[in-house]
């Protein structure tokens, strides 16, 4: 019990850091009050330009989740010549 008493602790000092706009949110508010938090998940979107030789180029698409820290490749989509 004290292991997830931590892990939920842990996670509420990273939510503070993401501000109130997330943890006031209906849906946050609603999976916390359901028990299913950990199926909701503050996600960020990057998109980045990559050049890959002088004429090739493309344009990367990854997911960041702010929970976590851990990123994820979506797409990388390749420039029409």
């Amino acid at each position: 019990m004290q292991d997830r008493e931590m892990e939920l602790d842990q996670r509420e000092a990273k939510l503070q850091g993401l501000g109130d706009e997330l943890v006031e949110h209906p849906v946050w508010q609603q999976a916390l009050e359901d028990g299913s938090e950990a199926l909701v998940r503050p996600i960020a979107l990057y998109s980045d330009g990559v050049q890959y030789t002088k004429q090739e180029n493309f344009l990367g698409v990854s997911v960041c989740d702010l929970l976590t820290g851990l990123s994820f490749v979506v797409a990388i989509l390749r420039s029409s010549l």
